[in-house]
């Protein structure tokens, strides 16, 4: 985690349980990760990269360059976790904490949206 200035403001205020999010974009980013701990063929964890979320979340419309640093946010204030992933070539990739999670589900059901990983394999 960057340490002092804005970084180091924005830890404080998370620990308080005042989050500072972009919305729409750090929600629909925390409804597409995976849940910290998650595991492919349980042999490595399941993340994603900044350059991933690009495309599958933003249709390439944000590039990765405007994403890598909301994702320093997001895990500056503990609500998504760096992971290190085979083949992903020293990218950062991330996983969703617990109150990511919550604070995604929160957000969704206040917009009147069915949180992802809540939906019946037949929704999409």
């Amino acid at each position: 985690m960057p340490k002092g200035g804005m970084y180091e403001r924005i830890a404080e205020r998370a620990a308080q349980g005042d989050f500072t999010l972009v919305e729409p974009m750090d929600y629909m980013i925390l409804g597409h990760l995976n849940d910290e701990g998650t595991m492919f063929a349980n042999a490595y964890q399941l993340a994603h990269t900044a350059t991933q979320l690009s495309r599958d979340v933003f249709s390439s419309a944000i590039t990765p360059q405007v994403i890598g640093p909301r994702m320093n946010s997001l895990k500056t204030q503990g609500l998504v976790v760096g992971v290190k992933v085979p083949g992903n070539l020293g990218k950062n990739a991330y996983q969703r904490t617990m109150t990511g999670k919550k604070i995604y589900e929160d957000w969704s059901r206040k917009n009147g949206n069915q949180p992802q990983q809540e939906r019946s394999p037949d929704q999409s």
